[in-house]
């Protein structure tokens, strides 16, 4: 099985994949799962790719030499996009450190000696190496040694799963909206109690249909204005086949001029509405492009990076369709790019759909959620049972991933149970 895996992820060119913990009967496991998308169906495929054992504190440290290693069994480090994870400190601490950086971080090369003049004089040539001597200080090789750098992993770049950020809104950022003077006060917890009380009395004595009569008289509405959002973004985040990255931009939009608080959902997902990855990837859908906004720096941001990583085949189409003289083209440098001029560039990359799709495959394979690894852990409690508790961490892998993955060792299936 994990050869057929193994020989479908080298056929693959980009790759994304879904990272988790989950705890049962005393015993830590991670588990990751892949995504890609099959270049002839043009359909996202999905597998599970391990779900180990994690032995002793669950550092960032231990979470990424295990991604690392998962990583290197397939041979797909280089090949990942993005992987998506929740926001919990560990996993974040972990891509911190050992995730893809900027050339700015990396160390600067130690500098060349200057006592390579020739045309000095002897006594200049003695004073030079004296001072070069002077000038050497002597480290301890095995501190050195000894000092981590954050270079013995490589993990790829980090995604955070946008329903547990959109989960935070509607619980943590909502509690702390109601946290002022009045409501700490012990009257107004009793006044709560008193009515919870009452609501669960009604339930069980004249039954849920009594509550519903209640609140269909009273007009009250089923679901709360503030999380009516939040719940629809989340829905959509979970989904199989049709959720992609490019998603996150347009729901986010869409989601904060329904949601009476936009702060909370701008504090959340500050960092991701000025990614030029996520920005493309929504613009590049087809069901969205560029009408889900009208910001210019947005549109600016996709221009830019639409730019700098399609071929030249876009800007000699682009080129030809101007139609301007050499005078023009060589004074167009002075000329500032105004609105409608970047949303006409930006219709016409689009309109390359050849050009266009391998970009828009690649922005587009990683999840928004990690959902994928939720449902890798449902079937794992259905095999790790309290009376099966005592089974090999191995074992329980392999009939897991067995399981999963039966597209790979099954020659009639045609789908598996992440897809």
């Amino acid at each position: 099985m994990k050869r057929k895996l193994k020989a479908a992820l080298s056929e693959t060119e980009y790759i994304a994949t879904t990272a988790d913990c989950w705890t049962a009967h005393c015993r830590c496991f991670i588990g990751v799962t892949a995504q890609w998308f099959n270049h002839q169906t043009m359909q996202r495929s999905c597998a599970a790719l391990a779900c180990k054992q994690l032995k002793g504190s669950h550092t960032f440290s231990a979470l990424a030499g295990a991604l690392n290693d998962i990583h290197t069994e397939f041979n797909i480090r280089e090949k990942i996009i993005r992987t998506t994870t929740d926001n919990g400190s560990n996993f974040l601490k972990a891509f911190r450190f050992y995730g893809q950086t900027d050339e700015n971080n990396n160390p600067e090369p130690l500098g060349e000696g200057d006592g390579e003049e020739d045309d000095g004089s002897q006594n200049d040539d003695c004073d030079e190496e004296e001072e070069s001597i002077e000038g050497v200080e002597f480290v301890d090789a095995g501190a050195l040694l000894d000092e981590d750098d954050y270079l013995e992993y490589q993990l790829p770049k980090h995604h955070q799963c946008a329903c547990h950020l959109l989960n935070l809104v509607s619980t943590v950022d909502a509690s702390k909206a109601e946290v002022n003077p009045l409501y700490k006060r012990v009257s107004r917890w009793n006044s709560l109690f008193s009515a919870i009380e009452r609501i669960v009395r009604i339930t069980r004595e004249q039954g849920e249909g009594a509550l519903t009569a209640i609140c269909s008289e009273l007009d009250t509405p089923k679901i709360c204005k503030d999380n009516e959002s939040s719940c629809k973004g989340t829905g959509c985040s979970l989904g199989r086949n049709q959720c992609a990255d490019g998603m996150v931009g347009p729901h986010h939009n869409s989601a904060k001029d329904q949601a009476p608080a936009p702060s909370r959902l701008e504090k959340r997902f500050g960092e991701m509405l000025v990614d030029p990855e996520l920005i493309a990837a929504a613009i590049l859908v087809p069901k969205f492009k560029t009408c889900w906004t009208s910001d210019e720096n947005i549109l600016k941001l996709c221009l830019d990076y639409i730019r700098s990583h399609l071929d030249c085949q876009a800007e000699n189409h682009i080129s030809e369709g101007s139609q301007s003289s050499e005078e023009e083209d060589f004074f167009s440098s002075l000329k500032k790019t105004g609105p409608l001029e970047t949303s006409q560039q930006l219709d016409a990359y689009l309109g390359c759909p050849g050009d266009t799709v391998e970009l828009s495959l690649k922005l587009n394979t990683a999840l928004p959620a990690s959902a994928a690894c939720e449902r890798l852990f449902s079937v794992a409690g259905l095999i790790f049972r309290p009376r099966r508790a005592c089974i090999g961490s191995k074992n329980f892998e392999n009939q897991l991933l067995l399981r999963l993955n039966k597209a790979y060792w099954k020659p009639f299936v045609t789908c598996s149970v992440l897809n």
